[in-house]
């Protein structure tokens, strides 16, 4: 690794300390000062938040760089086509982080259901049931919360959940249908908007700081849509 890109000092720092690498590896401000900087690059891991991934990918593709993208490919159908096109046009590598097909549980199931051990598949039910620690993957983020540069929730989330039944049943969908209810996770008219003034703090497993939903870039997200 020659070097890392993060307009956030901290985050620099963040990745470089969990990764044993302070001090090894010199930092940027740009993803662009990387390229320029370094003629003899392999590849490019990228893992900006979803809205941001197809300028550096379509620039790494253009350098005939292999590319690492964090899923989800990018927040709408539209930006994925650029980068699919693009990809197409320089011949570009890529490899889609959906790090489950490398899990040792779906490993066996695939190995499994390759070797013909479970027949034949005619069906599958999966469920993505919300709960605390899934639900506030999305809530208690600075941007996974907001559509417009995340994509949404099931883009965000349950783009695991659709490679994983592509990849173990060796096919793609031909039609979709969907039948949308609320059940779960229902405003509660007792409590107040913000945490800050809400009564139940110390109990409550949703908690957010005000911190987080009063940062300026947070409030500009939510004005812009």
């Amino acid at each position: 690794m020659v070097g890392i890109a993060d307009p956030d000092r901290k985050n620099r720092k963040t990745f470089l300390g969990l990764n044993s690498l302070v001090g090894l590896v010199k930092e940027h401000d740009c993803y662009k000062e990387v390229l320029s900087e370094n003629a003899g690059l392999d590849g490019a891991i990228i893992t900006t938040p979803n809205h941001p991934h197809v300028e550096p990918a379509i620039d790494c593709f253009k350098r005939e760089l292999a590319v690492a993208l964090e899923k989800p490919i990018a927040e709408h159908p539209q930006a994925c086509k650029e980068m699919l096109d693009a990809k197409r046009k320089y011949d570009g590598r890529v490899i889609v982080g959906f790090v489950l097909r490398s899990a040792p549980f779906y490993k066996k199931a695939n190995q499994w259901l390759n070797e013909g051990r479970l027949g034949e598949i005619v069906s599958i039910q999966a469920d993505e049931i919300p709960h605390v620690l899934t639900t506030s993957v999305i809530f208690r983020s600075d941007r996974k919360r907001f559509k417009k540069i995340s994509g949404g929730a099931m883009n965000e989330k349950c783009s695991h959940d659709v490679d994983l039944l592509n990849w173990l049943t060796g096919s793609d969908p031909v039609r979709l249908f969907s039948i949308v209810g609320r059940k779960t996770l229902l405003p509660r008219e007792d409590l107040p908007m913000k945490c800050s003034d809400c009564p139940i703090t110390s109990e409550c497993a949703y908690f957010l700081p005000p911190s987080k939903y009063d940062h300026p870039d947070m409030v500009k997200t939510a004005n812009d849509g």
